[in-house]
């Protein structure tokens, strides 16, 4: 996390700072917020959409903020194009970080809760 342009971070977005700034002060103050090279090489290397084939027929729930700019929503609805079904896809408002607060989360989980209980308690 960094607000100097020049500064390796691993989640370079305005959402990503207020979020981890947020997380740090309000939720664990000691919270070193540190990750490895090899980690950001991992991350920028992680392309989930190529493990679609892999996962099928399995059923798939994508929750993607709408104005996701770290992972994109556009992305997102390329790769739920591509899934077999069963498969669904909850756009929620907000960022990347949407699904994890407030009515992001309230949204999100209802909408996690449902899926599971469609799809594992047959």
């Amino acid at each position: 996390m960094g607000t100097d342009p020049g500064q390796l971070v691993g989640l370079p977005t305005p959402d990503s700072h207020a979020f981890f700034t947020h997380a740090r002060e309000e939720l664990d103050p000691t919270w070193p917020n540190e990750v490895t090279l090899r980690s950001i090489d991992n991350f920028y290397g992680y392309e989930p959409a190529r493990y679609l084939p892999d996962i099928t027929p399995t059923p798939l729930l994508i929750i993607v903020g709408r104005e996701d700019g770290l992972t994109g929503g556009n992305l997102a609805a390329s790769a739920y194009g591509t899934a077999a079904e069963p498969k669904k896809i909850v756009f929620l408002p907000g960022g990347h970080f949407a699904a994890y607060t407030g009515d992001g989360f309230t949204r999100a989980s209802q909408a996690s809760r449902d899926w599971f209980l469609e799809h594992l308690t047959r």
